[in-house]
């Protein structure tokens, strides 16, 4: 039986698709823009000086001209009298032929994107991503980085720029809506395949989530009917049926390998490979069990055993037993952080980002955003004192914008 790996074809594959050639959210594709005839507003434009402009958005000085002209495209209207249609001022915008002075307009204006990445605060477990997401300068986006963006930061992004109207939401049968929802959508399948426990449920709700963004692909981005189809849209539709058979994505997907594979591209081998590579490998392996098994004989000097320690913690064996005296030695009654199924939870004070918690009152109540204030310790337990948070502040632009979290919540859950 041929199976699909899912971190292939669902993050480096899918998303990325999505991301990059669907949503075109990278300054290195093209914005499919119009036509227009009249302008709904002035801007103060940021005029391009090659003196003080940054490396990264210098662009040749026969495309300083287009500058100007892709600034009074994004002043045109697109609703209403003498307005042009979406794709029409898309259109626009990609015959200036200038990818550069589109990608120096969009900075002066400020990327959600890249905002909501430098500016998130975030649990200290998750790990991070290029703050300049979508920037040629920014590098291959690795398989772990795809299911960070589409997980957290990029629903983030796209909620408060297309599901936010000046505090309302937009009308349901609006563009930018259908967008959103198509997109949550696709996120939420993301989001159930990379679940460490998976259940009948979870197959059928991944399944129809997943349908959701291949039904609606052609028909909300038309420009997707173009070039070849994606052989990795089709084949995630059969992950479904691998989450019956196999369970959670985390037991058969290709992480582990690839892991293994960046930890020995590490290693500096100062060009010696075919051979001496290997053979110093597996050298360094039984040396290092000879030297455990040796530190562990009775007859082994007592001043070199001291030496033990130190060196399980250098070489951690495969069977170390876990510590099971965690509350037994403390200092004061507070504790800057405790753990909890491997993750970490600190007060507000500690880190902002290990403090922010979806929790349940009770086991019947729905759940609440909340912060942690304090943890206490008591006996051989802790105590944690929550704060019920109603809002959570969210960057959008140059302003920031209170939106509840219940209501994302409860429209995409």
């Amino acid at each position: 039986m041929l199976v699909i790996d899912a971190m292939h074809c669902i993050l480096e594959g899918v998303v990325h698709y999505h991301c990059h050639h669907v949503l075109r959210l990278d300054t290195s594709a093209t914005r499919i823009s119009a036509d227009g005839f009249k302008f709904v507003f002035n801007w103060s434009w940021t005029p391009y000086d090659p003196k003080t402009v940054s490396k990264d958005l210098k662009i040749l000085e026969q495309q300083v001209v287009s500058v100007v002209k892709v600034q009074k495209a994004l002043s045109l209207a697109i609703s209403g009298d003498k307005a042009l249609t979406l794709e029409q001022l898309w259109t626009r915008l990609d015959n200036q032929g200038t990818l550069g002075s589109l990608q120096f307009v969009a900075h002066t204006l400020g990327l959600p994107m890249t905002l909501v990445i430098r500016y998130a605060t975030t649990a200290s477990w998750l790990n991070s991503v290029p703050k300049n997401y979508g920037e040629a300068n920014a590098g291959s986006t690795k398989a772990d980085e795809w299911r960070i963006l589409s997980t957290v930061y990029l629903p983030i992004a796209l909620i408060t720029l297309w599901g936010d109207d000046i505090g309302h939401a937009p009308p349901s049968d609006s563009f930018l809506m259908k967008a959103l929802d198509h997109t949550m959508a696709f996120f939420q399948a993301t989001i159930i395949a990379c679940k460490y426990t998976m259940t009948s449920s979870r197959t059928e709700a991944f399944q129809k989530y997943y349908n959701q963004q291949v039904g609606g692909l052609h028909t909300l981005f038309p420009h997707t009917r173009e070039g070849t189809a994606r052989p990795n849209v089709h084949a995630g539709q059969h992950i479904y049926n691998f989450l019956l058979l196999f369970g959670p994505v985390i037991s058969w997907w290709c992480f582990p390998f690839e892991h293994l594979i960046g930890a020995i591209q590490k290693i500096n081998t100062n060009d010696h490979i075919g051979g001496p590579m290997e053979a110093t490998i597996v050298r360094t392996l039984v040396q290092t069990a000879n030297l455990r098994h040796w530190l562990h004989r009775p007859d082994c000097p007592k001043a070199i055993r001291q030496l033990t320690l130190l060196f399980d913690k250098c070489f951690i064996p495969v069977n170390a037993p876990k510590s099971s005296n965690e509350f037994i030695q403390r200092k004061g009654t507070t504790r800057a952080y405790t753990k909890h199924d491997g993750v970490n939870f600190s007060p507000y004070i500690t880190h902002k980002g290990n403090a922010n918690i979806i929790y349940r009152p009770t086991a019947s109540e729905a759940p609440l955003a909340g912060q942690i204030q304090r943890i206490k310790n008591v006996g051989n337990t802790v105590r944690i004192h929550i704060c019920h948070a109603q809002f959570v502040e969210t960057v959008t632009g140059r302003t920031c914008v209170s939106a509840s979290s219940a209501h994302a919540s409860a429209y995409w859950p």
